[in-house]
Formats: C-alpha cells, structure tokens, sequence
C-alpha cells in the first residue's frame, strides 16, 4: 500500500478532472465503470499509477446526458508546458480498456475548497462498516454521518 511520504510527485502541482464517459449502452456502464476501477483507481494500483495519477472513483450516473459514468482523477503535472499531459494518458488508458465510446474531460481550474481535501463528505453505517471490512482504520472513518473538515479516506494527492 501506498503513503503520500513515499510518492516523489508531492511537491509537484497537480491537475484535477471528472472524465464523463460515454458507453454507448446504458445496460454495460456498471461493469464499464468496475472494469475502470478495477485497472485503474484504488490503492491495489496506486503503487503502479502513483508517481503520475489517482483515479478516485468511476460512478454511474443518471440524468447526465454527455455520459453514463463520472471518473474522478487527480494527476501530477510533470511538464507545465503541457499541465494536461497526465491526464491524457488515464484517458487513453480508459479507452484501452474497452467499452468507452467517448470520453469528455472537465478540468477543474479553482478548488473550493482550497486545498481540495479540505471538504465536507457524508458517509452512512454501511459504508463506515464496508470500509472496515476492507480494512480501512476506524480514524480514517471516524463516525458514520459529515466528515469534517477534511474528506474521508486515504487519498494520495490530498
């Protein structure tokens, strides 16, 4: 498992995006958006991804009409002559595993809060519990209901 000391990027700014996308079948998102996670997020692969980029989560959606999923990433800007560098390559990525007929990609360009980890998140009893399956400490999570004052979670760009 990966930490924040032992990532070489974090002193380098970074650039966040949601990348909607599109599979052309409402009935494939879930296992589209698995299939993404699964390769790409978690800590499972942020020892791989770790120096470049975090895929925060890949969720289905309803009600958005570019795409069926919303992947949230955090990527590493390497070169500032080219900030979305990083970005480009997790949209590759996502293309080569398959299923997405099109991806649209929304750069944040001001966090509010600032810094980004500084917000409010709800969690439910459910999630708290699942999380301790999964082996997630009890201080990560420290109470089901609103996180404060930071997100809950270990995430390795803030």
């Amino acid at each position: 498992m990966s930490s924040n000391s032992d990532n070489k990027n974090t002193d380098k700014p970074r650039a966040r995006a949601y990348f909607i996308i599109q599979v052309g079948s409402r009935a494939n998102a879930v296992d589209v958006a698995k299939n993404i996670y699964n390769n790409l997020g978690g800590q499972e692969h942020s020892e791989e991804f770790k120096d470049k980029f975090v895929l925060i989560r890949a969720d289905v959606v309803s009600g958005c009409t570019l795409g069926e999923i919303i992947a949230t990433v955090d990527a590493v800007i390497l070169d500032p002559e080219d900030p979305e560098k990083e970005l480009r390559d997790v949209e590759s990525r996502i293309f080569e595993l398959g299923g997405a007929a099109a991806i649209f990609k929304a750069v944040v360009r001001v966090y509010t809060p600032e810094p980004p980890h500084d917000a409010f998140s709800y969690v439910n009893t459910n999630e708290k519990e699942a999380g301790e399956e999964l082996g997630i400490r009890p201080e990560d999570i420290p109470y089901a209901g609103l996180q404060k004052p930071r997100s809950p979670g270990p995430n390795a760009w803030g």
